[in-house]
């Protein structure tokens, strides 16, 4: 992939003349391609290790606490190198609004300000992602465990 300084030279290059494009072009594709890191190789163990923190940081400062922001951390974990543990840009399924619902009986009473961060992601154009929709089953599972 060229980069962007080598794109404006080959830009600039076609409108000078063509002869300087040439030597660009050839100057740009004997450049190293840049790395590209791995991601991060997690294990289930691992993924329900984080899974099993956010209730308790959820107790430990409620009003700080973030769903969105969990649900964010939560989909960068990678298993295996490759699998994503859940989706940050597809909505949950209707029959996960249900689900939903019970996970909120749980966790409303004891903190109402995740309650309201869910209201405001239900009205967000996308909905309830995949990912946030994770973290408030993990939190609804163990918040009653701590």
């Amino acid at each position: 992939m060229l980069s962007r300084k080598v794109l404006i030279g080959v830009v600039a290059g076609f409108a000078m003349a063509g002869g300087a494009t040439v030597a660009v072009i050839q100057a740009a594709s004997q450049q190293p391609a840049p790395s590209i890191d791995k991601p991060v190789s997690h294990t289930f163990e691992e993924v329900d290790a984080f899974k099993a923190t956010l209730a308790g940081a959820l107790i430990k400062s409620p009003a700080e606490f973030s769903v969105s922001k969990a649900a964010l951390e939560l989909g960068s974990f990678r298993v295996d190198g490759e699998f994503a543990v859940c989706v940050s840009n597809i909505e949950v399924e209707a029959k996960q609004y249900v689900t939903l619902m019970k996970y909120l009986d749980v966790l409303t009473p004891k903190f109402p300000t995740v309650a309201a961060e869910v209201n405001h992601l239900l009205d967000s154009d996308i909905g309830l992602t995949d990912c946030q929709f994770r973290v408030l089953e993990a939190l609804s599972r163990n918040v009653s465990t701590q």
